[in-house]
């Protein structure tokens, strides 16, 4: 079976960043990694595969960028540790200021 690492059509890069649902006042979270095309993210709450939401990501320059995803992959972490669990998202609208500012992040 092929890994999830295999069908990515982007890099995937560890950087200092950490998201939210948009527009909710929830605890920022840290983005495990992130490339042009998706996010894989840790959640204490469980995200169907299929789901579409926002999400605000926080770069390190202090600025924030918001997207359209949509959940690919959902797995339980056994123990809850880092958290309950691990999340692929998809981006599917990218404003085209935060492509820009994702591609200088990325060195891409």
């Amino acid at each position: 079976m092929e890994s999830s690492d295999d069908r990515r059509k982007f890099t995937r890069i560890n950087v200092p960043l950490y998201f939210r649902p948009a527009r909710r006042r929830l605890p920022r979270r840290q983005v495990v990694d992130i490339g042009l095309g998706g996010a894989r993210v840790y959640s204490d709450e469980p995200l169907a595969v299929g789901a579409r939401f926002e999400i605000e990501l926080f770069l390190p320059d202090n600025t924030s960028l918001t997207c359209l995803t949509e959940v690919v992959w959902a797995r339980a972490i056994e123990g809850g540790n880092p958290a309950n669990f691990d999340i692929g998202l998809q981006f599917l609208d990218v404003p085209p200021a935060a492509i820009e500012q994702l591609q200088a992040l990325l060195g891409v």
